[in-house]
């Protein structure tokens, strides 16, 4: 796929936080975004304007320059982020929803190749919720998948981790819920491993290092874990010749929020990067869903 035409001579952007240290050349300039209005527009804690770049090793789209960490800490920290109605009541109850059937189809997946095929059958429903499993959710917020864990399997572990407090008290579906970085939290989160499930439900998109995120990831999971990712994609109808007015205008364009979108290549280089490999990819209309298993 060619990603567009503008070859960067001068100012270059950032390198791509996938191709980091392979160095690759011609890197598209798609266009500019401004910063969404919201809790960093207009308060100088950062630039007001971004390039969308496209790579041309792995296809990945990322904004340049990478946002200083004042205005990640103002998004993510300093500011409510789930204080909306779009959080709670039925629209919950739906999200929660499709987080149990992700789940069941990954635990179905883990669990079938551990019995005889006719045995599974009688015992499905029976193993997929009394099997015990452990479940970390990673920028976990109100910890979605947690809690879909919870009503699909009886003796699960689940274990959230947020860089921002806002929900911690909220989720009393998480069993042990780590307010920080994955570094700091680190031996936490490690003395509960291994981890059946690892989920990033629109998390990828916001990491200015994903490959090290995966990395840790790869680390926590059992022999038979995957990693769930979901994210945004591209908006509706783009490709490299239309209009880029079509970025400006997409519901899912939170700038600098969204530091980068991935497609099946950009997500399959990451993973292979960090010791995965992809398992499953499916477009979702403008997102996408995702499972990585251990390379």
């Amino acid at each position: 796929m060619s990603c567009g035409k503008e070859v960067l001579d001068e100012d270059r952007p950032r390198e791509c936080p996938i191709c980091k240290g392979q160095e690759v050349a011609g890197a598209k300039r798609l266009g500019t975004l401004e910063v969404t209005p919201g809790p960093v527009r207009g308060r100088g804690l950062g630039p007001e304007l971004f390039d969308l770049v496209c790579c041309p090793g792995c296809e990945l789209i990322f904004l340049s320059p990478l946002p200083p960490q004042e205005m990640l800490d103002a998004l993510y920290i300093n500011s409510p982020q789930f204080d909306g109605s779009v959080y709670g009541g039925s629209r919950a109850k739906v999200i929660v929803e499709v987080h149990r059937l992700r789940l069941q189809e990954i635990r179905t997946q883990q669990l079938m190749r551990s019995y005889p095929q006719w045995l599974w059958k009688v015992l499905k429903q029976w193993v997929i919720r009394y099997q015990g499993a452990r479940v970390l959710e990673i920028g976990s917020g109100l910890s979605w998948m947690s809690r879909a864990a919870k009503i699909l399997i009886a003796r699960t572990t689940t274990v959230a981790q947020d860089i921002s407090s806002e929900a911690a008290e909220s989720c009393p579906w998480v069993d042990r819920y780590f307010v920080g970085t994955l570094e700091s939290k680190a031996k936490e989160i490690q003395a509960l491993a291994p981890y059946d499930v690892i989920s990033m439900t629109h998390v990828i998109e916001h990491l200015p290092d994903p490959v090290q995120v995966l990395r840790r990831c790869s680390a926590l999971l059992a022999e038979r874990g995957m990693v769930f990712v979901s994210a945004p994609f591209r908006p509706a109808g783009w490709s490299p010749a239309a209009p880029f007015d079509l970025w400006k205008h997409w519901g899912l364009n939170h700038t600098p929020a969204h530091l980068q979108y991935f497609n099946r290549r950009s997500l399959e280089r990451c993973a292979f990067r960090s010791g995965l490999r992809l398992a499953r990819y499916e477009p979702d209309g403008e997102a996408f869903v995702a499972w990585l298993k251990r390379g």
